[in-house]
């Protein structure tokens, strides 16, 4: 059956699966998980009616169902799913909420509650349309008693583990799970503190706080992560700082910062302490047995969003250091290509900057200058090394150049609004350019920008089959161009560029 076949994940993850490192057991814990973690994969097709299409053997054995059952029956795509989560998992199915780790609980045959922490692929057609999703799923299963305790806390969890799969940025992300922490535990004051492999301690986020109250905070961190006789690993709750005994470095901040409790919760995945989100109460506190639990829920969801944007970010990284390399590739097949992408960016740059656009936005037009011609890496030597005028099919392969540019950078999400204006660079302002038709104001200021620095660029260069107009030919050029593919209003701001900064 065709609808069996593994998934690119399956076979990714049978090529690179890790010994699992597990946690010890912990004295007085009431949450436990499964040992050794379980891992599932599975597909679902997102046409009408959704139905699964692929599910791994740990999965069938984990649901009860068998995948014979799954694929004939397309409402078990949404029955399978727990009641109170299945308006999340709608918004995934149209290819919402995706980002990032998702809690989410799904009905066993047999009845029983399974919940997993799903990571999504997204898979869309040429067209843009989702067709299908494929996803990693890690059984993180609450012990029976702890089922029961979150249950009045679930209204406040739920929204912050929506939350947690939205953002990417680290930023965003603490601020989340700070923000959740404070709701979750009714504290007063809240902190997000990083810890990095040395254990040296940052201060990612905080709310209520001091200056000099995080500086008091931090230095009692450095010097004592967690009190004396404490599994770092483990939450710690202090009732009432006052009683706390005089030696006690954390009772001076009863008199400093008038903290009278606090609670520390470490954050942790695969055994490493990634950051520890601390809240302050202004009053004696005492935590029930439930809500410990229902923090530390909170906590594995934390640790799962701080290690995806991690390394989210590290592939990031690695993506814009691919896309750079690929310029310098064209540089180097291409003399003209780099000498013209420099200078480009610095007009482009100082014309940006007549439109009074925020810094951010002239940053993003750099980018655009330097990489409009990165799609040239597609395009075969005997054409773009030719010396000499293009015949018409020659011509056409060359046009395809933005939209290979774009497809390029699109994935890079530093980058992602440099990718409507490498498309674009080659639209003109009567509608009559490529690849899309776009005419005035729908083609991007940047891309119009661009354009006219591209133009007055080519015309002043010097090439094998014709000479360099002059500085003024050039100009009269761009004139006589206004409102055929130039935006008169990028023109002139051009012009003023180079009033200011004569350009020979």
């Amino acid at each position: 059956m065709t609808h069996q076949s593994p998934s690119f994940l399956e076979n990714d993850f049978a090529a690179h699966q890790r010994p699992q490192v597990h946690p010890p057991a912990r004295e007085g814990r009431k949450f436990t998980r499964r040992e050794p973690t379980e891992f599932f994969l599975y597909r679902f097709s997102c046409t009408n009616p959704p139905r699964f299409e692929y599910l791994s053997p740990d999965g069938a054995r984990l649901l009860g169902y068998t995948a014979e059952e799954l694929f004939s029956n397309p409402a078990l795509a949404f029955s399978i799913v727990h009641p109170e989560d299945r308006e999340l998992f709608g918004r995934i199915q149209q290819g919402r909420d995706l980002k990032g780790p998702v809690l989410m609980r799904w009905m066993c045959k047999n009845g029983a509650i399974l919940w997993a922490e799903h990571h999504f692929v997204p898979n869309y057609d040429e067209k843009g349309s989702l067709v299908s999703i494929e996803a990693m799923a890690r059984q993180v299963t609450p012990a029976p008693r702890l089922r029961q305790a979150i249950e009045p806390f679930l209204d406040r969890l739920v929204p912050f583990s929506e939350a947690l799969n939205r953002p990417y940025k680290m930023s965003d992300v603490t601020e989340v799970i700070g923000k959740g922490a404070l709701a979750l535990s009714g504290a007063n004051r809240a902190a997000v503190y990083a810890y990095n492999p040395e254990n040296q301690i940052t201060q990612l986020w905080s709310q209520g706080l001091s200056s000099s109250g995080l500086a008091h905070l931090l230095a009692h961190l450095h010097a004592e992560p967690v009190p004396s006789g404490n599994n770092q690993r483990d939450p710690w709750f202090s009732s009432n700082l006052a009683d706390a005994p005089q030696d006690q470095p954390w009772k001076e901040l009863v008199d400093a910062e008038g903290i009278q409790a606090m609670a520390i919760c470490p954050i942790t995945y695969d055994q490493r302490v990634l950051a520890s989100v601390d809240c302050y109460y202004d009053q004696p506190h005492t935590w029930s047995e439930d809500e410990k639990e229902a923090l530390e829920v909170f906590s594995l969801q934390a640790a799962a969003a701080l290690e995806n944007t991690r390394l989210y970010q590290e592939l990031d990284d690695i993506y814009s250091q691919t896309v750079l390399s690929l310029a310098r590739t064209i540089n180097a097949r291409d003399a003209y290509t780099a000498e013209h992408s420099r200078r480009l960016a610095s007009w482009a740059e100082a014309t940006a900057r007549m439109f009074n656009l925020s810094p951010k936005d002239i940053q993003t037009i750099r980018w655009a200058a330097m990489l409009h011609d990165i799609g040239k890496i597609g395009i075969p030597d005997s054409i773009l090394r030719k010396a000499g005028p293009l015949s018409d099919e020659e011509w056409e392969v060359m046009k395809r150049h933005p939209e290979m540019g774009a497809d390029i950078i699109a994935p890079l999400k530093s980058l992602r609004p440099v990718t409507p204006i490498v498309r674009a660079h080659q639209e003109k302002f009567d509608g009559s350019g490529y690849p899309d038709g776009l005419a005035g104001e729908q083609i991007p200021l940047a891309a119009r920008i661009i354009t006219v620095v591209d133009a007055y660029g080519a015309m002043t260069d010097n090439r094998v089959y014709r000479k360099a107009l002059t500085h003024t030919e050039a100009v009269d050029e761009l004139k006589r161009c206004i409102g055929k593919q130039f935006d008169g209003q990028v023109v002139e701001a051009f012009f003023q560029v180079m009033d200011n900064q004569p350009i020979q």
